[in-house]
C-alpha cells in the first residue's frame, strides 16, 4: 500500500479523518445502555489497552465481555476468523 500513491491519496484522507476524531473525542457521562455489550482488542493494540475495553463495562446494565486477539491495532486483518467465529458467537447469545 505504501507503494502506490494512488492507493495511498484514497485512503489518506479517511485515515487522518478517523486519527482526529480518536485524539479529540471527549467522554460524556451518559446513563449505562440497557443492551449487552462485547469489546474486541489486541493484545499488543498501543492505543487501546485492556483498561479501555474493560471500561465499556461501566456502560451497560446488562452483560459485558471482552475479547482479546493476538496482535496490535490491526488485529482483525492477521486474526479475522478468529474474530468473526467469536462475533458469531456473541451475536447468538
Amino acid at each position: 500500500m505504501l507503494d502506490n500513491p494512488n492507493l495511498l491519496q484514497l485512503i489518506l484522507p479517511a485515515l487522518r479523518e478517523d486519527a482526529a476524531i480518536y485524539r479529540n473525542y471527549v467522554y460524556a457521562e451518559e446513563p449505562p445502555l440497557d443492551c449487552p455489550i462485547r469489546a474486541y482488542g489486541g493484545s499488543d493494540d498501543p492505543n487501546v489497552s485492556r483498561a479501555h475495553l474493560q471500561a465499556w463495562a461501566l456502560e451497560t446494565t446488562a452483560s459485558f465481555a471482552m475479547r482479546i486477539f493476538p496482535g496490535g491495532h490491526f488485529y482483525l486483518q492477521t486474526h479475522r476468523q478468529e474474530f468473526l467465529a467469536a462475533l458469531a458467537r456473541d451475536l447468538t447469545v
